[in-house]
């Protein structure tokens, strides 16, 4: 990979990081103020609908807006480009308003069929929580165009700090507006939030020369190839986000504050995604997008092998640690104020069950971006429907045996079966790309893993004995389990680490030498 896209990655991820952690801040007021309760449970399932543009709009922007334009500009077609951004703005905009309109006059029907199992109650709040929210919709639009317009211009960190922002706006809605208010307070709270979010990179579109004038000529053969490139993009897209309504509708009937459990669950599993995956996703999507239209299919086997193998390395053990450390790990990130003992044990065995899908994610989301960077959109939208097929299924096969935490296991093997389909396919249409080496790596990822889980259980067991802190639990555990895995991959001679840290080694004998 190189070193110019890992020296952007890095910037990106610690842009994550603070993004998460206020994030994180964000969620423990959150539950402070109102734990697993029907408040939160409502918040929730209201949240689900801009939540799911919020996560997949950014995304579908990239793949189909980012190659476009990137185009013109290296064509040396500056104007053509800005005008494109223009028409791109106006479209979107007009769509996103005409669906705020319809979910605020049919937010009753919406929340009930999501919630059709919850109480009275929850459909009621919910439905007057979305209306709250509806707003937002037109700034997670203006977020997702903004990005990956800004991204083109090599603005990689900025998007990102627009999560903080958000999350800051969110933090002191809680403060200023919930005591007041109560949870109206904290919807008002979200939409502001997104406004702060993207307009904050309003000033960067501006200088870049862009305009916001409507532009109604959309008689385009750049935007042509736009739409044909979006609606299966955007299907796919919406049918891997149909997984948090389909979640809704499964678990609300065993409680109320089973959504709120499962919210909170999914908040902390996304946290390694965003910050060891999301940091390098668009810097990696640009690089495999140059080596097809260049074609270099070698190179871009290569670029695939190196970044599964990676991923795998990475998550492998974060799935394990937190399957181990689930129970402290909520504990001391949530149990305060309205959040119980009774939260935190549902809500650890919520993240125990989905922490399974971590690597699945990512290796899938890999694959589908090869397809998209191919041109060929609607293999992944045809797979995505047969990922939910499967969540369904397991689902309905698991929840008479564990409950609600069917749900929660069904959407990880669902994950699993996905990534395989989409590595088949992709298999199937550029040849291998995954061969011993990849096995290697992940036969001594999978040993490694295994040999530090069983003696971070054996600490975190002990530590249990004793009655230690989750605080304590956490640290010892996390903290040897690192180390642990770590001697475990040079003990087998793990070729990738083996050439991180000697790289690592290297540079910093080289600024040893350097220093004065």
């Amino acid at each position: 990979m190189p070193k110019s896209i890992i020296q952007s990655a890095l910037l990106v991820m610690i842009a994550t990081l603070l993004g998460r952690a206020m994030g994180f801040i964000r969620t423990i007021f959150v539950s402070q103020a109102f734990g697993t309760s029907l408040e939160a449970s409502a918040y929730m399932l209201a949240f689900t609908i801009p939540n799911t543009l919020f996560t997949f709009l950014p995304g579908v922007m990239n793949a189909v807006f980012i190659p476009v334009l990137k185009g013109l500009y290296s064509s040396g077609n500056p104007l053509r480009a800005r005008v494109l951004f223009q028409k791109m703005l106006t479209i979107t905009t007009l769509i996103y308003l005409l669906l705020g309109v319809f979910i605020w006059i049919w937010a009753d029907p919406i929340t009930g069929l999501i919630a059709s199992g919850g109480s009275e109650a929850l459909k009621h709040l919910s439905a007057h929580l979305l209306r709250l929210m509806t707003p937002s919709l037109l700034f997670i639009v203006l977020l997702g165009l903004f990005s990956s317009t800004l991204n083109v211009h090599y603005y990689f960190v900025l998007p990102t700090l627009g999560t903080i922002i958000n999350s800051l706006i969110v933090i002191l809605s809680l403060f200023f507006l919930v005591p007041s208010m109560g949870i109206n307070g904290l919807a008002i709270g979200t939409t502001l939030g997104f406004a702060g979010g993207s307009l904050m990179m309003l000033p960067f579109i501006l200088k870049e020369k862009y305009s916001l004038r409507p532009d109604w000529r959309w008689r385009d053969e750049d935007l042509i190839t736009i739409g044909w490139r979006f609606i299966p993009i955007l299907l796919g897209s919406f049918l891997t986000t149909m997984n948090e309504f389909i979640e809704k509708f499964l678990v609300a009937g065993f409680g109320d504050d089973k959504i709120a459990a499962l919210g909170y669950a999914r908040q902390l599993v996304q946290l390694p995604i965003a910050l060891l995956f999301g940091a390098i996703v668009s810097h990696l999507y640009i690089l495999l997008l140059d080596q097809i239209k260049g074609g270099k299919m070698e190179d871009t086997k290569q670029t695939l092998a190196r970044s599964v193998t990676l991923m795998t390395l990475l998550f492998l053990p974060i799935t394990v640690g937190i399957g181990i450390l689930a129970s402290p790990l909520v504990s001391l990130l949530f149990e305060r104020g309205a959040f119980d003992a009774r939260s935190t044990q549902t809500t650890a065995i919520a993240l125990l069950l989905l922490g399974i899908s971590l690597l699945p994610t990512v290796v899938k989301d890999l694959f589908t971006r090869v397809f998209y960077a191919r041109d060929n959109t609607w293999i992944p939208v045809v797979l995505n429907v047969f990922q939910i097929l499967f969540y369904i299924l397991f689902s309905l096969l698991l929840i008479p045996r564990m409950g609600f935490g069917g749900v929660a296991l069904g959407w990880s093997l669902a994950s699993l079966m996905g990534a395989l389909l989409m590595g088949a396919r992709l298999w199937r249409e550029i040849g291998p790309f995954l061969g011993r080496s990849y096995l290697r790596s992940f036969f001594k990822g999978m040993t490694a893993t295994f040999m530090t889980g069983i003696i971070v259980y054996s600490i975190d067991s002990l530590l249990i004995g004793i009655s230690a802190s989750s605080f304590l639990r956490l640290v010892a555990g996390g903290g040897s389990g690192l180390l642990l895995y770590l001697f475990f991959l040079f003990v087998l001679k793990e070729e990738n680490f083996l050439t991180y840290a000697g790289r690592l080694l290297r540079r910093k004998k080289t600024k040893e030498k350097m220093a004065p």
